[in-house]
């Protein structure tokens, strides 16, 4: 059984997406983090970066941070969507980096100067966007 700490964000899907084409029971802990709940001690006890999401493996005592090697484990884990060896294996791992490195903290950026940065700035909203 998994346990993960779950946010609405892209991060946070990604590893339900996961999860869910795994067909694997798990169950969700949601964080508010509007109210700032991945601060609260008894989160931050779990992981030192305060961020979602955050997998618990009950099954092998493995509690681990980050999309990037929650996908990766989960994949090893279940023999699924990552091949075990050869060039194949390495392309989807290409891939793998390019999101969490590239697309993904762009997007991140993006939503935060359109839908948190109220007062706008055009020169971040512009960046971004392009």
């Amino acid at each position: 059984m998994y346990t993960l700490y779950f946010a609405p964000t892209a991060n946070g899907h990604k590893i339900l997406i996961m999860l869910e084409a795994l067909g694997v029971p798990y169950q969700i802990r949601r964080i508010d983090l509007a109210l700032g709940e991945q601060h609260q001690p008894q989160f931050a006890r779990l992981t030192p970066h305060r961020k979602i999401p955050l997998l618990i493996d009950e099954e092998q005592a493995v509690t681990l941070p980050e999309s990037a090697a929650i996908l990766q484990c989960l994949a090893e884990t279940h023999g699924q969507f990552l091949p075990p060896t050869g060039a194949e294996r390495y392309a989807v791992l290409h891939w793998l980096a390019w999101q969490v490195s590239s697309l993904g903290p762009m997007a991140g950026q993006l939503y935060h100067f359109i839908h948190q940065d109220t007062e706008g700035n055009q020169y971040a909203r512009s960046r971004y966007q392009a």
